[in-house]
This record gives C-alpha cells, structure tokens and sequence, in this order.
C-alpha cells in the first residue's frame, strides 16, 4: 500500500461489463491525480483500490459519488478493442478510511493478461467531493503472477496465536485497542479446510504503515456481525504488536507471502484461497465474495 494514504488513518457493482467504448474526445483533466493503491495486482481476480489527490495535495472522494473505471491495454489501437477480451469497465464505490471523511475508491476486477494497463476514471456527483468533472488518465502494471496466494491456490495453514495461546492477554495477539475477542478464538491451522469459510485479515492498526489498518478492521468486524457463518480471524503481522521496537514478523506473514497490509482473504470451506482485498473494502463487498466463496464448492 503506497504511502498517498497515510494521511486517511483513523455495494460493489463487479467486474465484466465489456464495453465498446471508444477513447473519449473531452478533455482529461490534469489538475487532479487518480492513481492504483495496490502494490500485487497480478492476471486474474483483483480488488482494484483508486486514490485521487487534488493539485493542492488534499485526497478527495465523497460516498455520493462512484468512479467508473474503463480499462484497455497499454496502446491498444482504437480499431481494435476487443483483442483479448482486453477492455472492460467497472464501477468503484467510496470507501471511508477516516473520521473525517477521506477514503478511496475500490471495486472488484478482473485483468485477462498481464503488462501496463490504461485506466481512464470518471466521477459521477463530483461537486460534494471536489472531483475532477472531467476523465482522468492513470495506469495499473499487471504482473504474471501475484505474490500473495491467489484464487485457486490452497490456503497455507499457518499456526496463528489465539487469545486462549497467550494466556488471555490481548496485547501479545492484537494491536486494536478495541478487540474482539472472536477473531482471536481460533488459530489458521484449526479452521482452513474444516468445512466452513474462513476470512482472515493480516493488519497492524498500531504500526499500519499503510494507515488504513484501523479501518479495514472495523470494517472486518461489521461484516462478522452481518454474516457469522464463517470463521472470521485477525492476524496482527508482528511478534509483539504492541512494541514499537520489535520488527519480528509472525511466521503466518511468511507463509501468505505478503507485500503489504491490511490484507484480507476469503478461503472456501475446502481450503482455497477464493479472493482478497489489499487495503479497505466495504462489508458488502466482502460478504459478497463469502457468499460466492460457499457456492464455489
């Protein structure tokens, strides 16, 4: 998660909508920058998170407001859209990080091949949050293969530390100053593959350096309360999550193989990584991948 969003400390419309959109003759406005958040998107499923930053340096977004992505290959010729299936669009809600207001702008998508992809962004309702009226140019870098575990792949079934392992002391599992106490009842290893979904979320609200730990986590623990027919678990990437001092990742961040934080997973009940979020996402938008997660087995 790059650094624009440590200033945001503390219903997805979906992916699939080819269009024949032809690049637009208006004028693209350049007093404002939309740019990707993520640090992992790779070919396949992405939850795709945009920023936009005023020429002032302010981030701006308003939850009145959607931006509608259009996507296309790097140079694709206008004569040719459809080569590859590669131009699609997708509409991306806002996502509040902060009480006072900021956020981003984040939806699921779907990138066929990899390489430099063309993103243009429009905002519809851009007065309440002093958006650009006019489209904006940016540009996503698609890798082969992502870093993190992806869908398809088995989810590692890491031993995790639960308030029960560390004698009931939250401060040597969490650095949420307002835990709760079930996303610390049970380690990886008990509940990947035990038949019910499993949603886990690696973040460090104390030392996020994202910044936007603390909000993710609060949107994980809504989503609990809406659908508490999975295994919902937190996992705080350092050893001592409390201690500024010590830069000793859990083994767990090994195994997943993780970029960055917060990161959020969706595992089937058979075990198999079925989506993430890199950084904020909206209850919904998860409980719309955990309903799909059970229905794919």
């Amino acid at each position: 998660m790059v650094a624009v969003l440590l200033s945001t400390c503390s219903s997805d419309s979906g992916f699939g909508r080819e269009s024949r959109i032809r690049p637009q003759e208006a004028p693209k406005d350049t007093t404002f920058d939309v740019f990707v958040v993520n640090s992992d998107l790779a070919i396949g499923t992405n939850f795709l998170v945009l920023a936009v930053r005023g020429s002032d340096g302010s981030f701006r977004g308003s939850k009145e407001s959607t931006a509608t992505i259009e996507a296309r290959r790097h140079g694709q010729r206008e004569e040719a859209p459809h080569v590859n299936g590669a131009v699609f669009t997708a509409d991306a809600p806002f996502i509040e990080t902060s009480q006072e207001g900021r956020g981003v702008y984040g939806t699921r998508v779907t990138f066929p091949v990899p390489g430099t992809w063309d993103l243009l962004v429009r905002f519809t309702n851009p007065e309440p949050g002093g958006l650009p009226v006019q489209p904006v140019p940016t540009v996503a870098v698609v890798a082969e293969k992502s870093q993190a575990p992806s869908r398809g792949e088995p989810a590692p079934r890491s031993h995790t530390k639960t308030l029960a392992s560390e004698g009931g002391d939250f401060t040597r599992v969490t650095s949420d100053f307002e835990p709760d106490p079930d996303l610390y009842a049970h380690s990886l290893d008990e509940v990947i593959g035990s038949g019910v979904p499993v949603v886990v979320m690696f973040a460090t609200p104390l030392r996020c350096r994202s910044a936007v730990c603390g909000p993710a986590l609060e949107q994980l623990k809504k989503a609990k309360v809406l659908d508490p027919g999975a295994y919902y678990i937190h996992v705080d990437v350092y050893e001592k999550p409390r201690d500024p001092s010590d830069e000793t990742y859990v083994q767990a961040v090994h195994d997943w193989r993780l970029p960055t934080e917060p990161m959020t997973f969706v595992v089937t009940p058979k075990g198999y990584v079925y989506d993430r979020f890199e950084g904020p996402f909206l209850p919904s938008q998860l409980l719309r991948s955990l309903e799909e997660a059970r229905a794919a087995e």
